[in-house]
């Protein structure tokens, strides 16, 4: 496994936004986070299917790795406490990072960002 270094992302907090318009808008960034969600597990779900194709000694380990992924992805992170877990996890986890860097199936998985810009949207709504 490889250690992704990345640097800490900041949070997003509106400094003068009232805390009931930022709640307003949870909805919005919750349905934002489950697109990106979304998205994400399509494109883990064809990276799997190649991995189990390619015959490849590895190919069970690897799979596993996936799963873990795709477990690890909560569907409704709407808490600051669920938020700030899935950061951590999503900058921190070597078996993630290994999974978005670029493979020999020419499959982008290009999970970090996305996923990374949606949950800065919800943590803007606990401001």
């Amino acid at each position: 496994a490889t250690t992704a270094t990345t640097a800490a992302r900041p949070v997003a907090t509106p400094a003068a936004a009232p805390a009931t318009s930022a709640a307003a808008g949870r909805p919005a960034a919750l349905a934002a986070w489950q697109a990106a969600r979304s998205a994400a597990m399509g494109r883990l779900g064809k990276l799997a299917a190649a991995i189990k194709a390619s015959g490849h000694p590895e190919a069970d380990r690897s799979l596993i790795e996936v799963k873990a992924i795709l477990a690890n992805l909560s569907a409704s992170p709407d808490t600051p406490q669920r938020v700030a877990e899935l950061v951590r996890y999503l900058e921190d986890d070597d078996v993630l990072a290994d999974v978005d860097s670029p493979n020999r199936f020419g499959i982008e998985v290009d999970l970090r960002e996305p996923l990374l810009d949606a949950l800065d949207d919800i943590s803007a709504t606990f401001a």
